[in-house]
């Protein structure tokens, strides 16, 4: 992963997980190497001190964990009130019925914990080409515990229109994305909802492609993709039980979500139940004009 696909991912309403490649053979050379950088960075008096005392050294390691702790503590209150003094400047807007007001920077919106999850991001993660990104689905139940106010479609249809959305403009968002596509195609690729549905198999061979791990001949001749298909199809994770009657994040209180709220009908163009045609020649107008010069459709 390179820093263009970084940037696409800094704006990503996903909570992410980082797994990094370490070499350490075991946990007791792990062990090794801090106790040698812990010597190597101490004074020699120190050092030749738990030579000759070897049973203190993990006491000394208590100590240095504590002393570490309480400066990450220190360092994380300066860098609070850095942020917090950050975002005063910011532009605000107060909507979506969130309890917390949104903030734009570098032209996105997002709600002060990820704006501080992104400036974090920013400063001190560079990424690595062996990186994998683990992403989660978003925190909606977040929110909901915190006592949001449902609004009316019209007020929301407003707001996305004009950019004001967690993540936005939705338009610059998606741009993001495809630019770094069409940088690194290697790196990142880059699929519509649209196309997916007119051919899925053709998209799941290419995907297994892009991931390095093509279909075989035998696996094609055998229906693998075709079996892949029906598996993951509407119809057939709609139907599933635990899909109908189940509970995301169960015992978690407020954070509890039906899981039947993730499948709708699963057809294209269900959005003319829900716009008006005013609302979709304005929407399509305005994707028109963000989208131009991009060579991106949607």
């Amino acid at each position: 992963m390179d820093e263009s696909t970084s940037s696409a991912l800094s704006s990503s309403p996903y909570k992410c997980v980082l797994i990094r490649r370490q070499r350490a053979d075991s946990a007791i050379s792990f062990l090794l190497i801090v106790i040698l950088v812990f010597l190597y960075k101490r004074k020699r008096r120190v050092a030749a001190y738990l030579q000759s005392h070897p049973c203190n050294i993990v006491f000394a390691l208590i100590s240095l964990s504590l002393m570490e702790s309480h400066l990450e503590k220190q360092n994380r209150d300066v860098l609070q009130k850095s942020f917090e003094e950050m975002i005063s400047t910011l532009p605000k807007e107060n909507c979506w019925g969130f309890p917390e007001d949104q903030y734009q920077y570098q032209g996105f919106w997002f709600t002060p914990p990820f704006l501080q999850g992104a400036l974090s991001a920013q400063q001190q993660f560079q990424a690595q080409p062996t990186d994998i990104i683990l992403c989660s689905s978003p925190r909606t139940g977040h929110c909901k515990s915190q006592n949001t106010q449902p609004i009316q479609l019209d007020e929301a249809f407003e707001l996305f229109y004009e950019g004001v959305s967690l993540f936005g403009p939705y338009w610059d968002h998606v741009l993001g994305y495809w630019k770094a596509s069409l940088e690194r195609p290697d790196k990142l690729m880059f699929l519509k909802y649209e196309d997916l549905v007119e051919d899925t198999v053709l998209y799941l061979k290419k995907t297994a492609e892009f991931m390095g791990y093509p279909f075989s001949s035998e696996e094609q001749q055998q229906g693998v993709l075709e079996n892949i298909v029906k598996m993951c199809s509407f119809d057939n994770l709609s139907g599933l039980e635990v899909n109908k009657t189940g509970r995301h994040r169960e015992g978690k209180g407020n954070l509890a979500t039906e899981n039947n709220i993730f499948f709708r009908n699963g057809k294209v163009g269900d959005w003319k139940n829900y716009l008006t045609t005013e609302m979709a020649q304005r929407l399509d107008q305005r994707t028109l004009q963000k989208l131009s010069g991009s060579g991106l459709s949607l």
